[in-house]
């Protein structure tokens, strides 16, 4: 399973013509049963693997014990979980060349992790952010988003994003220092 690096959303910036996200958070009780449904499900199919004598599936095993995690810190209030949408948007003057540079950028993505996918049928779904299917994620993770996560940015020229986690200061993020031309 991969991680995100904090803030690789900056690397993709230069690739891509448009980034679209969609953040909601969702109640605590509704993610508290939601997580817990998820999980009665999983203990199930381990007690299942541990009742045939069979080794568990290693990908079943590892959402089995995140969930748990998960769900425990949930419940403890250390941490919030948020629906999650995100959808990179690549253009060109024809087809040919919006193609070309999707495959420029599909490996990126793939070495961070990410299945990429572009069907032919959903891209204005896509585009609005009705699809693809939501990813459910805690505030830790959903941070990787975010390029200021862990350092301080005034960068002048830029627009005002937030306060930083380090010491509370204003973070100014000028998005045109980072893009290069492709």
């Amino acid at each position: 399973m991969a991680t995100l690096m904090e803030g690789f959303i900056q690397e993709i910036l230069p690739l891509v013509d448009e980034t679209r996200i969609y953040i909601r958070p969702i109640h605590r009780h509704y993610a508290v049963k939601m997580l817990q449904h998820r999980f009665r499900f999983l203990r199930a199919l381990m007690a299942s693997y541990h009742y045939e004598g069979r080794l568990p599936d290693l990908r079943v095993e590892e959402e089995y014990s995140m969930l748990e995690e998960l769900l425990q810190s949930l419940i403890r209030r250390e941490t919030s979980l948020f629906e999650l949408r995100f959808v990179l948007v690549v253009s060109g003057g024809s087809r040919e060349k919006a193609q070309s540079r999707a495959e420029y950028v599909k490996p990126e993505l793939e070495s961070m992790g990410f299945e990429v996918d572009s069907p032919a049928f959903l891209q204005w779904l896509m585009y609005e952010l009705k699809e693809p299917n939501p990813i459910y994620t805690d505030r830790h993770t959903l941070g990787a988003f975010f390029p200021f996560i862990s350092n301080t940015l005034r960068e002048t020229d830029g627009i005002f994003l937030g306060l930083s986690r380090i010491d509370k200061s204003s973070v100014f993020y000028d998005i045109y220092i980072h893009l290069i031309i492709i």
